[in-house]
């Protein structure tokens, strides 16, 4: 999974992109420089994602997914993608998949790249949640 599907990277965004204006309309985070308007995947995005929103976006698939893989099932894959986001070179230390397979992602700004600038927290929500898509795509299909 060298790759990532392009319609798995902008549901990804749109997810995070969601939950950052939810974040922001109800004013539990300090930083959204503004949201997503648009209706649908392909609308981008333009929300500053916190680690409390990628956690809670984790944690919705979580739910809902753990119903049918269960806790053990859908740790094993968010491990997996974690495991392949920092394969593409994001540091992502710290963040980590706990025994129920809910996500602890400490709250930085930065996350460190391999190549030495640091990455905004967005880059690694975007990968880790794209990485995640396409796993259950290939596990599950379409």
């Amino acid at each position: 999974m060298d790759t990532v599907s392009s319609a798995s990277l902008e549901l990804a965004r749109w997810l995070l992109a969601q939950e950052a204006r939810r974040s922001k309309k109800s004013g539990s985070t300090k930083s959204g420089s503004g949201g997503n308007r648009g209706a649908g995947p392909a609308s981008g995005s333009s929300a500053s994602i916190s680690a409390d929103e990628v956690v809670r976006v984790c944690e919705k698939l979580r739910s809902v997914l753990a119903t049918f893989a269960g806790s053990a099932g859908f740790r094993s894959l968010l491990t997996r993608a974690l495991t392949l986001a920092k394969a593409q070179g994001l540091s992502l230390a710290g963040v980590q998949i706990l025994e129920d397979g809910t996500l602890d992602w400490p709250e930085r700004g930065d996350v460190e790249s391999s190549n030495g600038p640091t990455e905004k927290v967005e880059v690694g929500a975007v990968v880790l949640v794209t990485q995640l898509l396409d796993l259950l795509i290939v596990l599950v299909g379409q």
